[in-house]
C-alpha cells in the first residue's frame, strides 16, 4: 500500500508540473500571438469558404451570417447539404437576400454513402469551389468580420500547407453546455498550446481548415477520408507528413453548441475520448496525469483523509480555479462561463470516468448514428 500511494503522490506532482506548464503554455502563446490589425489596402487572394451543414439548430442563421458578413475584398461561400431541407435551403435563401452582393450558393451532396457524411458534403462543395485558396469551418462555428484578414496572411508565409484555429464555447445556455465549454478551456487548449510549445502541432481542427485545392490533391483528395471519423484531423496530419508546416492562428473562433442534456454531453465527449486514444494512443494514455483532481483524491483516500493529503488535494483545486480564472480574465475571454466555474471539479472527475470508458470501448454516436471506430481512425457504421 506504501509503494501504491508513493506511486500516486508521484503522479499528482507530475500533474501539477503538468497544470503548471499548460498555463504558462497558454499564456505565452496568446500574449506573443495577439491578433493584430491588417492593412486594409493590403492585397488579399481571394478565398471559398466551405460550410457542411447538417441541420438548421439554435443559433445556425447567426452563425451563418458571421461568414457572410466577412471585411474581405474577395470570397465565395458554398453551403453543402446531404439531402434537400426546406428548412436549411429557406435559411440560405434568407442568407442571399441579405447579401445580393455576396456570392453565396449551395449544393447537395447526391449519393453520399458516407461513412464519414461530412466529408462527402466537402467533396461535392470542392467540385463547385472557383478559387484555390479554401477555408473550411463547421457549421456551428461563429466568427468576427476579421476572421479572414487574421487568417489567411498565416497561410501565405513560407512552407506553411495548412492553418487552423482553436476555439472556445460560448453563448452557454444552461450546465451541460457549460460541461463541453470547460472542457475545451480547461483541458482542450491548453493540451494543444503544451503540444505547439513542445514540438509544433501535426493535426488540425474543424472549426478552421485554411489549406489549397493543390495541397488538397497532393494528399489524393478528400475521397480517401471518408471512410474516417476525425477528418480534421486526418487533413491536418497528412499535410504534416508531407513536410508542410501547420500554423496554429491566435484567432479563437465561437462554437455555438447548444447541448441539450446530460446523455449529449457524455456522447459526444466519449467520441472524442475514443477519437484521441485511436488518433494518438501514446499520447492519450499519459494524459492520465493532466486529471490531477481525480489523482489527488485518489491520494487523499489512500492516505486516510491525513491533513497532509487533505492540504495537497485544495491545493490542486485552488490550482484549477485560479488557473481557470487568470487563463480566461486575460488570454481566451470568455465572461460568461465564469458564473460556471464551480462545475470545474465535477468536470474534471466525469472526464477522469470517461477516459476510462473510453478504454473499453470503441463504439460511437454521431448525429444519430452509431459508428465502430477500427484501427488508424477508420469507421464503419452500425
Amino acid at each position: 500500500m506504501e509503494m501504491i500511494s508513493l506511486l500516486v503522490f508521484f503522479l499528482v506532482l507530475l500533474s501539477l508540473c503538468y497544470t503548471f506548464y499548460a498555463a504558462y503554455c497558454t499564456w505565452v502563446f496568446f500574449k506573443k500571438n495577439r491578433p493584430t490589425k491588417t492593412d486594409p489596402e493590403k492585397a488579399f487572394p481571394p478565398v471559398s469558404i466551405i460550410k457542411p451543414v447538417a441541420e438548421v439548430e439554435e443559433g445556425t442563421l447567426e452563425n451563418f451570417l458571421s461568414f457572410c458578413d466577412q471585411d474581405y475584398p474577395d470570397y465565395e461561400i458554398i453551403f453543402s447539404l446531404s439531402q434537400k431541407d426546406e428548412r436549411v435551403i429557406l435559411l440560405l435563401e434568407n442568407l442571399t437576400k441579405r447579401f445580393p452582393e455576396r456570392e453565396i450558393q449551395w449544393v447537395i451532396a447526391d449519393h453520399n454513402g458516407g461513412p464519414n457524411y461530412k466529408v462527402g458534403k466537402l467533396v461535392r462543395a470542392l467540385q463547385e469551389a472557383k478559387n484555390e485558396i479554401l477555408v473550411i469551418s463547421d457549421g456551428d462555428m461563429r466568427v468576427k468580420p476579421n476572421y479572414l484578414r487574421q487568417i489567411v496572411p498565416l497561410w501565405l508565409q513560407e512552407k506553411v500547407g495548412l492553418v487552423t484555429c482553436l476555439y472556445r464555447g460560448t453563448y452557454v445556455q444552461n450546465i451541460f453546455s457549460a460541461l463541453q465549454s470547460l472542457s475545451v478551456q480547461t483541458d482542450f487548449i491548453p493540451n494543444v498550446l503544451l503540444d505547439h510549445q513542445l514540438e509544433g502541432i501535426s493535426y488540425a481542427f474543424g472549426a478552421t481548415i485554411l489549406t489549397s485545392k493543390e495541397i488538397l490533391t497532393s494528399l489524393g483528395g478528400l475521397e480517401t477520408l471518408r471512410e474516417y471519423l476525425a477528418d480534421d484531423y486526418q487533413i491536418g496530419n497528412r499535410i504534416h507528413q508531407k513536410g508542410y508546416v501547420i500554423n496554429l492562428s491566435p484567432y479563437l473562433v465561437d462554437h455555438i453548441g447548444y447541448t441539450k442534456n446530460l446523455r449529449e454531453h457524455l456522447l459526444h465527449h466519449l467520441r472524442w475520448a475514443i477519437t484521441l486514444r485511436i488518433c494518438r494512443p501514446v499520447g492519450y494514455f499519459a494524459s492520465i496525469i493532466t486529471h490531477s483532481i481525480f489523482l489527488g483524491a485518489v491520494f487523499l483516500i489512500l492516505q486516510g483523509f491525513s491533513s497532509t493529503a487533505t492540504a495537497l488535494f485544495l491545493f490542486i483545486l485552488g490550482v484549477r480555479l485560479l488557473s481557470f480564472a487568470y487563463l480566461n480574465k486575460g488570454m481566451i475571454r470568455n465572461p460568461e462561463l465564469t458564473r460556471y466555474f464551480w462545475l470545474i471539479p465535477f468536470n474534471d472527475l466525469l472526464n477522469t470516468i470517461l477516459w476510462f470508458l473510453s478504454l473499453l470501448t470503441n463504439t460511437v454516436y454521431w448525429r444519430g448514428r452509431r459508428f465502430r471506430v477500427l484501427r488508424g481512425g477508420r469507421i464503419v457504421e452500425l
